[in-house]
């Protein structure tokens, strides 16, 4: 709405000086007021109807034609973004549902790592976390891109950006503190990229905050 209003009242500042010379109304006398420039101008961007109004001039003919292709490509890269916001949408969600689900519905991050390695089994666990840590920076980019996205919220919370970060970060912090180092220090490596990613996406200085933190103890 915010462009068509700009653009509409761009064009009637344009048209508005020239109303009953350059533009007149196709029929009767022709109304010099600022709504009617409003109304002229609208016309003209929209891409659809018609207008009682027509250009005199080759100068204002071609300002219309302008006008139109404007709207038109104006229109079109609003729905296109549109559609890119509902995909980035639908696959933040897809990763905040299946943390949701791996974590048995608990939002729990020590249910999240109970099913990544059931029995202490954390071979197929691995390829998991390798998978969400690399959504969570696919995630992480979206937001970046499309910062929008952070206005986008639902009732239930496990499909929160506080949700995904703080069980995406308990993960981690049990993973590299309660498993054994010997054992499961391949798995404690993997880790390090779903907090690089989380860090990234939602802490002031992304993961240079971290580093800083580090180099601070």
């Amino acid at each position: 709405m915010t462009w068509a209003l700009e653009l509409t009242l761009g064009t009637a500042l344009v048209i508005h000086p020239v109303l009953g010379t350059a533009v007149r109304a196709n029929s009767g006398p022709t109304p010099t007021d600022f709504l009617t420039a409003m109304d002229v101008g609208g016309n003209s961007v929209s891409i659809v109807g018609g207008s009682n109004f027509s250009p005199q001039t080759g100068t204002f003919k071609f300002f219309f034609l302008f006008n139109s292709l404007l709207g038109l490509s104006v229109a079109s890269l609003a729905l296109t973004y549109l559609m890119q916001i509902d995909s980035a949408l639908q696959r933040r969600n897809a990763l905040r549902l299946r943390v949701y689900l791996f974590s048995a519905q608990r939002e729990d991050a020590a249910e999240l790592i109970a099913r990544l390695g059931p029995r202490g089994q954390f071979q197929a666990g691995y390829s998991n976390l390798s998978e969400l840590s690399g959504a969570v920076a696919a995630m992480k980019e979206i937001h970046r891109f499309y910062p929008v996205l952070f206005y986008f919220r639902f009732p239930v919370t496990y499909y929160s950006v506080s949700s995904i970060s703080t069980v995406g970060l308990d993960a981690v912090s049990l993973i590299r503190s309660a498993l054994d180092e010997r054992e499961y220090g391949w798995l404690r490596a993997a880790s390090r990229l779903t907090v690089t990613s989380l860090a990234a996406a939602f802490l002031p200085g992304g993961a240079l905050s971290i580093q800083g933190r580090r180099a601070r103890r």
